[in-house]
């Protein structure tokens, strides 16, 4: 891995730089529904907003878009179906280290035989770039040990004071970040990373009171029936 610094507004020249030959996800605020985010196609770099807490839905739906062309089909005499993938590449921008966490899983849920096809697709199309994220009062990222999950992403970004650290992990991850200026990192640099997650973990008070593995026990055994009618109920 291989570290540079990249500044504000060249994050948004890199984006820019991008779009140019590739659609971009990104977190933006909601146009009908302000304060809040979700990830959408940019149609402007300045649209995007790195700086969220949560969004309204997850990143999932770059991989599996609620409204998608599947196959088509002839009517002849014997019908002849025809599967649709798209083939272009994308970028999604803005994912935080529990979302890497859940394509994670979702990656190993859906490439077990039988696999998911078009899941598999969808997610070689993908270049990911990872962000490190500002809790809120809900978030418990320390209890499963997501906080600092960096896996499937090819750039990550954590805030820092010239701009944004940067932690590359592909090739094709380095090719884009080559797009714009860059600077070198210095000791200051990763010591205002390390402040950051410090804060940012330090800020997290909401945890489990059992460990991660005894979870799918409690669901199995129904003890949360209350609480999943209760929230399905403001549904």
């Amino acid at each position: 891995m291989k570290h540079r610094v990249v500044s504000e507004d060249d994050l948004y020249l890199l984006l820019a730089a991008a779009m140019e030959n590739f659609p971009v996800m990104g977190s933006t605020e909601r146009a009908d529904q302000p304060g809040f985010y979700h990830f959408h196609w940019l149609d402007d770099p300045r649209a995007f907003a790195p700086s969220y807490t949560t969004t309204t839905l997850p990143p999932k739906a770059a991989f599996f878009p609620p409204d998608e062309k599947l196959f088509s089909f002839t009517l002849d005499h014997r019908p002849r179906l025809k599967i649709i993938h798209d083939k272009f590449e994308f970028i999604l921008a803005g994912v935080h280290p529990c979302d890497l966490a859940a394509i994670d899983a979702l990656d190993r849920a859906y490439s077990h035989p039988p696999a998911d096809l078009r899941w598999l697709v969808n997610r070689r199309r993908a270049l990911i770039i990872g962000f490190d994220c500002q809790p809120d009062a809900y978030c418990f990222c320390p209890t499963t040990g997501t906080a600092e999950f960096r896996k499937n992403c090819d750039l990550f970004l954590t805030s820092i004071d010239r701009g944004y650290l940067v932690e590359m992990y592909t090739a094709s991850g380095r090719s884009l970040l080559a797009k714009v200026h860059t600077s070198p990192v210095d000791e200051k640099d990763f010591q205002d990373a390390e402040r950051w997650r410090r804060q940012k973990n330090e800020s997290i008070t909401a945890a489990f009171d059992v460990s991660i593995a005894e979870l799918a026990d409690i669901l199995a055994t129904g003890g949360l029936t209350d609480v999943w009618q209760e929230v399905a109920g403001r549904c």
